[in-house]
């Protein structure tokens, strides 16, 4: 739940660029961003866990649209977004790693 609340506040720091185009915002949502990678991006999948802990429940993966977006279908939503805003090449590398990985759920 939290990873899903934190891509979330990072759209709105890209939102709150694109209305005032005042790169605080940007950088901000670069560096909100960076930290949502360290703390959920499963090394070796390329997507994202919905927990950075495995204390409770285990490492939860949400890869399929309900009644709310996956929080991996929303990361690729924010690296599409930062990365025709940024010259930030992990942008677009994290954001295809995303897209290959939930390529196969889409043919099924």
């Amino acid at each position: 739940m939290w990873y899903v609340i934190g891509i979330l506040v990072v759209m709105a720091a890209v939102a709150l660029y694109d209305m005032t185009n005042d790169a605080h915002w940007l950088d901000r949502a670069g560096q909100l961003a960076e930290r949502m990678h360290q703390l959920f991006h499963d090394d070796e999948a390329g997507d994202y866990l919905m927990s950075e802990t495995t204390q409770t429940i285990g490492r939860v993966k949400m890869r399929a649209d309900s009644s709310m977006p996956s929080g991996n279908a929303v990361a690729l939503h924010l690296f599409a977004k930062l990365s025709r805003r940024r010259a930030m090449p992990d942008d677009r590398l994290r954001g295809d790693a995303v897209l290959a990985e939930l390529s196969g759920i889409a043919l099924e």
